[in-house]
């Protein structure tokens, strides 16, 4: 199966579900550029990101290089994002959260919806009141 994304504007974020299999680096530079144009696109600073059904032929070594294509695109930078992963790859998922906490990103990963949904919705209330 192809990858794929869709997207869909909400009241308070944009929801990203991707669909399909990843299986080389090539392919996440891919996925990374598709994602970055929607977000950009749509001017959302947060992001609920449903990535539940894909799954992502990848290495620990090949997530440094990930995060320089994030890095590259500066798009996380600009963004609040909480995950929804596939089960299967929770281990690979939660080592590209720890890289992107230390560098000073926004991205959480979950293994349920509801959970990300309500972390997230807890970042745009905390942006929400910050803001003068």
């Amino acid at each position: 199966m192809n990858f794929e994304l869709t997207f869909e504007k909400r009241e308070k974020y944009i929801f990203i579900k991707g669909k399909g299999v990843r299986k080389d680096l090539t392919a996440v530079f891919e996925s990374t550029q598709a994602f970055t144009k929607i977000v950009t696109d749509n001017n959302m600073r947060f992001v609920l990101l449903d990535y539940s059904m894909v799954t992502t032929h990848s290495s620990n070594a090949n997530v440094f290089n990930i995060t320089r294509l994030y890095e590259r695109e500066q798009v996380l930078s600009k963004v609040c994002v909480a995950c929804i992963c596939n089960p299967d790859e929770f281990g690979l998922e939660k080592f590209w959260e720890d890289i992107t906490a230390k560098r000073g990103y926004e991205f959480k990963v979950f293994k349920e919806a509801g959970n990300a949904e309500r972390w997230l919705l807890k970042q745009v209330q905390r942006f929400e009141r910050d803001q003068p």
